[in-house]
Formats: C-alpha cells, structure tokens, sequence
C-alpha cells in the first residue's frame, strides 16, 4: 500500500534522513545536500513537497514553488520509482499538486522534462500538459497545463 506524505517544515527534512530510494540501479539515501536543496524549495512562495512510500522506501517525489512564471506553480521535479510506475503513483502525485496550485488560486502550473525522458512526457500528455515554445531551455521540452478560470 502506498502512503502519501508532505513536507511542510525543515526539520520535517531530517526524517528522510533514514529512509532511501531507488532510481534504476541506484540506491540513494537523502544527504545533506540534497535536504538543504529541498529547504529551498520550502522557503520558496508556495513551496511544495510530496512524497509516496510503501512499506520500504521512496517510491515517489513531486516538488515545486510559484518562481519563475508568476501566477504558475513550477513543477521542478517529479519521480517515480520505474518499479513503481504504471501504478498511479506520478498521476496522483501530479493531481495533488494541481489541487494545491488551484488552492493558492494559481493560473496553473508550468514544467520541464529532457528529451530522453519520455515516460514523463506520456504521463504530462496523457494528463492534459501541452508543449509550449521556451526559448530560455533547449535542452528539453516545456509542458503548461493552464487551469479552467472560474466565472462569477
């Protein structure tokens, strides 16, 4: 069974200290580093942090903060254990984070991938991104998924 969590405060950080995660053949656990860039993240406007767990480890990461597009939620990095994917994780994850954009009364929500990753380019169409024109990175493709405004 897979539980969903979020990060809200740094020392919330240190207890990924002990857990780990698997990409491919790699096994890593969550260094210092790497936590002190998920603080930036948290001290981002609107920062967010999502995390999806079985019994284990990390099988699932989102994050994201309102930064470089005002009014847009930039999705930064999302991560789906390949063991793990086809089974809901990246799309749940992505939905919460739509939900929370919406909260925060965002335009909708902007992100980037690499040209070779295209699980998540098939997990962005599928779920309704579409690829827009960013001339500030050639190194991959930019997806916008724009909210329905609501009218009064």
């Amino acid at each position: 069974m897979i539980e969903y969590f979020q990060i809200r405060e740094k020392e919330e950080l240190q207890e990924l200290k002990g857990l780990t995660a698997k990409y491919n053949d790699l096994n890593f656990s969550f260094p210092s580093k790497y936590i002190s860039k998920m603080e930036d993240i948290l001290n981002s406007k609107n920062g967010y942090q999502l995390f999806a767990k079985d019994d284990k480890q990390i099988v699932g990461y989102i994050s994201g903060a309102e930064t470089i597009h005002p009014g847009y939620f930039t999705m930064y990095e999302l991560f789906v254990d390949p063991v793990a994917q086809g089974k809901g994780i990246g799309s749940e994850l992505t939905q919460r984070i739509f939900e929370y954009a919406k909260k925060k009364n965002l335009k909708g929500v902007i992100t980037q991938t690499e040209f070779e990753n295209i699980p998540a380019q098939r997990l962005y169409e599928k779920i309704g991104f579409v690829k827009i024109d960013n001339p500030e990175w050639t190194d991959g493709i930019t997806y916008e998924l724009k909210f329905a405004q609501n009218k009064k």
